[in-house]
C-alpha cells in the first residue's frame, strides 16, 4: 500500500518492495504463500520482474509501477505546496 500525506510537515510514502525486504529478507513468507515464486532465488524474491531467471517468470507482472507512481505523487505534492504558498503570499 502506498500512502502520500499532504497535510503535515513530513511526506510519508511507503513502497511495498522496501517493506517486503525489511520484513521478510529471506523470502520465507513469500515462498510459503506465493507458490509461483517458491523456486525463485532469494536475491530476486522481492522483485521478480527484474529477474531474468526462469524460476521467477511464473509470477505475473505488476500492474502498478510504484517507483513511477512515487515520482508522480511527489511532483503533484510539490506543485500543491508551491501553489499553496503562492495563495498565502497573495493574502
Amino acid at each position: 500500500m502506498a500512502a502520500l500525506t499532504f497535510h503535515g510537515h513530513s511526506l510519508g510514502y511507503s513502497i511495498p518492495l522496501k517493506n517486503s525486504i525489511e520484513i521478510d529478507p529471506n523470502g520465507e513468507f513469500i515462498k510459503k504463500w506465493v507458490k509461483e515464486l517458491d523456486a525463485c532465488p532469494v536475491e530476486f524474491i522481492h522483485d521478480p520482474e527484474n529477474s531474468d531467471k526462469k524460476q521467477c517468470k511464473k509470477y505475473r507482472r505488476s500492474k502498478i509501477k510504484y517507483r513511477e507512481m512515487r515520482k508522480e505523487s511527489l511532483s503533484i505534492y510539490r506543485e500543491f505546496k508551491r501553489t499553496e504558498k503562492l495563495q498565502v503570499d497573495k493574502n
